[in-house]
């Protein structure tokens, strides 16, 4: 009874959701028809239960015409604290369970990671064998997204039914499970990154033009969330599985970027740091650039093409190759993952071998202006605030220094003044002297020329 008790303070609530798809799916063979009748399931875990690092074990009772029991599952519970920068990222897509594919599923199950990027084309593809074949391929990936919180986005192979034939098995950060068409776009903050991911193949290449309504509501989104920008996220990063453009197939991306062209203007209107894409089977770093003129390129954010995680149904051809002036590194013919460690400072990439986990490839991403961090800020403001201080503390003594010197002149020329006036008092009595000695003089003389006039009587 205890331990019943404590499971069902851990569960919070189960919601089981029906999926059926019967129609036309178009493969590498033509269209086929599905018959594809499935139930979903998700268990939600009380929040007060999930602790960092912390692992859950669990079962599945199934009632058909008898009670089966399927496990047991594990899963680890993998915070990314939100006050926390640095954290681990791999990304990858266009993978599949035959000989390379599994080879990267036997890699993943070695690898730690803080968060799991899928960029579409899964099981190539999941809705062979009515659906068989997507069942199975995410039945082996279970070791895999059960380590670490992972996010993903449909490919051009899984968009027969709006994509609801993948996305109906999940339910991605900040949407309903009523409604799992929401899957194809939504955002999150995990490691001050903001994250928003796209399905362009549901926003473009439908019955229905979606593309003006999705550059509306990301433009929106991006709007509200940009004062948070230094604070509650640092660095913007976008992903879907189509590239806006590549050089392996180049004449296909002018096509998906004439129609794509409006969400990236948004993406470069609000600074973005790295795009995160599969589709060709390579690794590709590009830059971007705006109007479909690639010689104006951003510095500061890359385009990361990660789609080399290995099918042997679809190999592209490495002498599809165009020569591009946007393009910083192509390397085609290799199974391999993009790992990317996410810092305060900058984004530490590399593309790495999946036999052997060789770097074949290194880049940096310094992040744009926008994202300046808040404590850069204040230690700005804070310096900003002691060069005024100095500039004003300078300043007060030169003003007091300059009127000490002006009362000190006022002083000298008080005392020059006095000694003049002095002087001229002296000069004046002299002269003063002098004209009582002339006059006294004078009456001498006078009396003496008188008293001759009298001897001469």
């Amino acid at each position: 009874d205890e331990e019943r008790s404590f499971k069902r303070l851990v569960i919070d609530s189960v919601f089981c959701q029906d999926y059926n798809f019967h129609g036309f799916n178009l493969n590498f063979s033509g269209f086929s028809d599905v018959e594809y009748d499935r139930i979903f399931c998700w268990i939600d875990i009380n929040e007060d239960h999930l602790e960092n690092k912390k692992s859950f074990q669990y079962e599945i009772i199934t009632s058909d015409e008898e009670l089966t029991l399927k496990g047991p599952f594990v899963f680890k519970s993998n915070i990314i604290d939100d006050e926390v920068y640095e954290h681990k990222v791999i990304t990858y897509g266009d993978t599949d369970a035959y000989e390379r594919g599994m080879k990267t599923l036997d890699r993943m199950k070695e690898e730690e990671y803080d968060l799991l990027v899928l960029l579409g084309d899964y099981a190539y593809d999941i809705f062979d064998d009515n659906g068989q074949k997507g069942d199975d391929f995410f039945e082996l990936m279970e070791p895999i997204l059960t380590k670490a919180p992972f996010v993903l986005t449909p490919g051009n192979h899984e968009t027969a039914d709006d994509s609801l034939m993948l996305l109906s098995r999940f339910q991605m950060p900040g949407t309903s499970k009523e409604n799992h068409a929401e899957n194809n776009y939504y955002t999150f903050i995990a490691g001050k990154v903001l994250y928003v991911s796209m399905n362009l193949d549901y926003a473009i290449f439908t019955d229905v033009v979606r593309i003006p309504h999705f550059a509306e509501q990301m433009y929106l989104d991006l709007k509200e969330k940009l004062p948070s920008r230094g604070t509650d996220w640092h660095y913007l990063a976008f992903f879907t599985h189509r590239p806006f453009h590549c050089v392996e197939r180049a004449e296909r991306s002018i096509i998906d970027l004439y129609y794509s062209n409006p969400i990236l203007s948004v993406l470069n209107d609000f600074d973005v740091d790295m795009i995160l894409t599969g589709h060709t089977h390579d690794f590709e770093l590009n830059r971007i650039f705006d109007d479909y003129m690639p010689t104006a390129k951003s510095d500061n954010t890359l385009m990361i093409i990660s789609g080399a995680a290995g099918t042997d149904k679809d190999p592209m051809d490495s002498d599809k190759y165009y020569n591009m002036p946007f393009n910083e590194e192509y390397i085609p013919d290799v199974n391999g993952l993009v790992e990317l460690r996410i810092t305060k400072s900058d984004i530490n990439g590399k593309f790495f071998r999946v036999e052997d986990r060789k770097t074949l490839y290194s880049f940096d991403i310094k992040g744009n202006s926008a994202g300046v961090d808040i404590f850069m800020i204040l230690a700005f403001v804070l310096l900003a605030l002691i060069v005024i201080f100095v500039l004003g503390y300078v300043l007060y003594n030169y003003i007091l220094d300059d009127e000490d010197e002006h009362q000190e002149v006022e002083k000298q020329t008080d005392r020059s003044k006095s000694i003049l006036d002095e002087e001229d008092a002296e000069k004046k009595e002299e002269t003063a002297t002098l004209k009582d000695s002339i006059a006294g003089e004078e009456l001498v003389a006078d009396e003496e020329k008188k008293e001759g006039e009298g001897l001469d009587a």
